[in-house]
């Protein structure tokens, strides 16, 4: 049998794309590799693409960028003052049962309380000493796999958790994110269908609200 030969291009060898997740684009790996490797984006569902912070990618970055500044930004695009203080390292477990009856597991977080003093303009906190702080939590912290929410005082106390992160200009940048109630049972509420429920008979909104 006549061996047939084949003149032509040979194909190039298939690059191997490694698995990257979602949290190291976001805290690891930087815009230039994100723009470059834009098939790791392929596969992660669009709600992961903005996961939020756990503390040891905080501590994590305060390392790595001792002497910078960290700023908050809150949703709004405004930023928390930079003469804030961080003086409370805290420990938040919720237990909760919904209005449908469900009971939900225990979510626990870190919450970083920031403090104003119009008395001190001029103080500043800069990364090295932020991480300081955050080291005394282990005195109540159950371990470094939280997610990290920080607490401001502006007409009411609310809790942010941190949505990603930017060192640029000496900066270290943590964009806060809202958090939104929701209702866990809306199918017993009938929430899809005519609202809450709670405007129909009592019969058709069972026992939600």
């Amino acid at each position: 049998m006549r061996e047939k030969r084949f003149l032509g291009r040979k194909k190039a060898p298939r690059r191997r794309q490694t698995a990257v997740g979602p949290r190291e684009l976001l805290f690891g790996l930087g815009e230039t590799a994100r723009r470059s490797r834009p098939w790791a984006f392929d596969n992660i569902p669009v709600e992961e693409y903005r996961p939020r912070m756990k503390l040891q990618e905080l501590k994590a970055l305060l390392q790595n960028h001792p002497t910078a500044a960290p700023r908050f930004i809150l949703p709004d695009g405004d930023a928390i003052p930079a003469h804030f203080h961080i003086t409370e390292v805290g420990h938040v477990a919720k237990r909760f049962i919904d209005c449908g009856g469900t009971v939900h597991e225990t979510r626990e977080t870190c919450v970083l309380q920031t403090w104003i003093s119009d008395a001190d303009p001029d103080h500043r906190l800069d990364a090295a000493t932020f991480g300081k702080i955050l080291e005394l939590g282990k005195a109540i912290l159950p371990g470094d796999d939280l997610e990290v929410e920080v607490e401001y005082d502006c007409c009411v106390t609310a809790q942010y958790p941190i949505a990603s992160a930017q060192f640029a200009d000496g900066r270290l940048d943590f964009q806060l994110e809202a958090k939104q109630t929701d209702c866990l049972a809306k199918e017993r509420c009938g929430i899809e269908t005519s609202g809450c429920g709670c405007s129909e008979e009592p019969a058709a909104a069972s026992a939600c609200c």
